[in-house]
């Protein structure tokens, strides 16, 4: 799958362009939550990423629920109120 990593969609939560390559890796060693759901109707992802990831990373990965636009917003000013 690396041979797609330089295509580029819109991203949802970024709300600019991103590639697959950065898709893949926004976590380090994970990818980003929303990669199957982006990506799926470009690419065979979810098999690809069953096949590459650890039950672990899946889980870190996949197991939770996506944080809201709002949520991410309230932990954005919890953490600057935090910041000298």
């Amino acid at each position: 799958m690396t041979m797609y990593d330089d295509r580029e969609i819109h991203c949802p939560k970024l709300g600019g362009q991103v590639t697959f390559g950065y898709c893949r890796r926004e976590g380090g060693d994970i990818p980003c939550p929303r990669i199957i759901y982006c990506w799926h109707p470009f690419l065979p992802v979810e098999e690809y990423l069953k096949e590459r990831l650890s039950s672990d990373q899946w889980d870190r990965c996949f197991g939770r629920q996506p944080q809201g636009r709002i949520e991410r917003i309230f932990e954005t000013v919890e953490r600057l109120k935090k910041s000298p």
